[in-house]
């Protein structure tokens, strides 16, 4: 256990980041995992000793953890270094140590994928749906079903990015898309305000702070736009998202919290002294384990968590999220949440939502914390959209669009994107848009009529 202890404790203080190590910790590093056999003394006890017992439990419990950090870090070099056959083997033995860490699984199917053995892939997706259904009665995250898709189709991306560049690579990705159709426009004074209420949190006051407003005015657009501009303004800035759903977020306790923790895996088991995984949510101090572990990480790198769609938010994510925002104090977290306050007002199957008694407590404590974008002037917007690129459209054209959206972002962006797939707007070769010939104001868009629904 000392030469286990020594060599982790040294490699981790050589290389906090773990992807890359050199030769000779990746060497102890192996070598140091080689060494853990399983729990300490199992099967040993000393009768009517209490004290020994509670030796043995921590000591067993701390070896683990340190185990999975071990494996973490080789895990991150080894992809970064698209050594497969390595990351394969590294995340099956993470796999015996935990069977339901969900994050081990998603990189080996990635892993096998990659070197061709995509049966073998799709055989480990349902290995770890079966365990995720009998151990804890839930399914797969998203992320991990998309993976299976993809690896199912034979459309599966190249050289996956690092567990903590995840948000990096989705952002980039984000923003291309973004230029590529509509431009972000307006919310400069929503922007103004998140970045001072970022600037008290990496100053040590953390703080939590919601988003509100109706079905399509741009919640979620600008929590990504505003984690985009976080990110570029500050290189050591963690963000991880999370959100509830609609179809079975109201069943799936701690559901957006479980995403935070997949996206922050990598980087809290390879900075820290524990790790996070589906064991955890078992324990009885759940509570406070999450929060003194994000706690600690923010200690290394400021933390911002974004949680959407808290409207369908049930008492246990709701509890957990008020308990870590009751222990920000001196801490350098942002949380962002975002909600629909028609929901909150007309409750859960009616009851009160679990959410309001918490909106106004946090109100209590840190003051304002609602930032309203059902305020937010329509035409304001809707002009702000057609002055972002050069277009020929007549006041009667914006005066129609503006009576079909009534401004609302959603709404807006859906109808010019349907004009344009059906050849209704276009653009000339100078990059100014035009009306190519009569538009049906009466036939919307998918999305607008599901939201709708």
């Amino acid at each position: 256990m000392a030469e286990f202890n020594a060599r982790f404790s040294t490699c981790r203080s050589h290389h906090p980041a773990g992807l890359s190590l050199c030769a000779g910790c990746l060497e102890s590093l192996q070598g140091a995992i080689q060494l853990y056999q399983g729990e300490l003394l199992e099967g040993f006890t000393l009768p009517n000793c209490n004290h020994f017992s509670e030796w043995q439990i921590i000591t067993q419990e701390t070896c683990h953890r340190q185990a999975l950090a071990v494996l973490s870090i080789l895990a991150d070099y080894f992809e970064a270094n698209q050594a497969y056959e390595q990351l394969i083997a590294c995340t099956q033995r993470k796999i015996e140590l935990e069977p339901w860490r969900e994050s081990a699984y998603r990189r080996q199917m990635w892993a096998l994928a990659m070197i061709g053995k995509r049966e073998q892939a799709l055989q480990q997706y349902e290995s770890l749906r079966e365990i995720l259904q009998r151990e804890l009665g839930t399914l797969p995250l998203e992320v991990t079903r998309q993976l299976n898709d993809q690896i199912r189709s034979g459309d599966l991306p190249g050289q996956q990015t690092p567990a903590h560049k995840l948000w990096r690579a989705f952002t980039s990705q984000d923003q291309t898309t973004r230029k590529a159709s509509i431009p972000f426009v307006g919310r400069q004074p929503e922007l103004a305000q998140l970045r001072r209420y970022l600037d008290d949190s990496l100053a040590g006051w953390g703080r939590v702070v919601f988003l509100s407003g109706e079905v399509g005015s741009g919640k979620t657009t600008l929590m990504n736009e505003f984690a985009c501009r976080a990110t570029n303004a500050h290189d050591h800035l963690l963000v991880a998202s999370g959100a509830c759903s609609a179809c079975y977020g109201l069943g799936t306790p701690f559901h957006p919290f479980r995403e935070v923790l997949e996206t922050l895996d990598g980087t809290i088991s390879s900075t820290q002294h524990g790790t996070f995984g589906p064991s955890f949510w078992d324990q009885i101090d759940l509570f406070d384990q999450l929060t003194n572990n994000l706690l600690r990480l923010s200690r290394r790198y400021p933390l911002l968590i974004l949680i959407d769609d808290l409207q369908w938010a049930n008492r246990s994510t709701a509890s957990l999220l008020f308990h870590l925002g009751s222990h920000l104090a001196g801490e350098r977290i942002m949380i962002l949440g975002a909600y629909r306050p028609e929901d909150i007002v007309f409750g859960l199957n009616g009851d009160r939502h679990p959410l309001a008694a918490i909106l106004n407590e946090f109100q209590r404590r840190f003051g304002k914390i609602q930032i309203d974008l059902s305020q937010a002037d329509g035409r304001a917007f809707l002009q702000a959209i057609f002055d972002s690129q050069p277009n020929l459209f007549d006041q009667e054209f914006r005066e129609m669009l503006f009576r079909q959206s009534a401004g609302n972002p959603l709404f807006t962006v859906e109808f010019l994107r349907g004009m344009r797939a059906r050849g209704e707007v276009a653009q000339d070769t100078s990059g100014c848009w035009f009306q190519v010939k009569d538009i049906d104001w009466e036939h919307l868009p998918a999305q607008v009529e599901a939201v709708i629904r």
